[in-house]
């Protein structure tokens, strides 16, 4: 079982902070970044079959890494609008259920 799948059986959920994941790690390029292969959910034709790990998109320190949350998702949308593999729409899906699963996997009660 592949380190994904597990993760996606165990229900384990991911958050990510893109500008910080590219400057501190070895991810290049914002397009590069891992959250599209740890969820494809409204991104893939297959959407019942890729993979559909939880995850969220966060900032980290925003005083060392000069961002927001507000940026953070406008980043991760104009790549993938520019990227050319996924329609507008495919990736405002994507974007809505990335938002909405940071919701299912916080710690507050709403």
């Amino acid at each position: 079982m592949s380190e994904i799948a597990d993760r996606a059986d165990r229900d384990i959920a991911i958050e990510t902070p893109p500008t910080s994941n590219l400057k501190i790690t070895d991810v290049s390029q914002y397009i590069d970044h891992p959250i599209v292969k740890f969820n494809q959910y409204y991104l893939s034709s297959d959407s019942e079959g890729g993979n559909q790990i939880s995850v969220s998109i966060n900032t980290d320190d925003q005083g060392v890494f000069g961002t927001s949350l507000e940026k953070e998702f406008s980043l991760m949308s104009l790549v993938l609008e520019q990227d050319g593999k996924y329609p507008r729409e495919a990736v405002y899906q994507w974007l809505d259920h990335v938002r909405e699963m940071a919701h299912w996997c916080s710690f507050l009660t709403l």
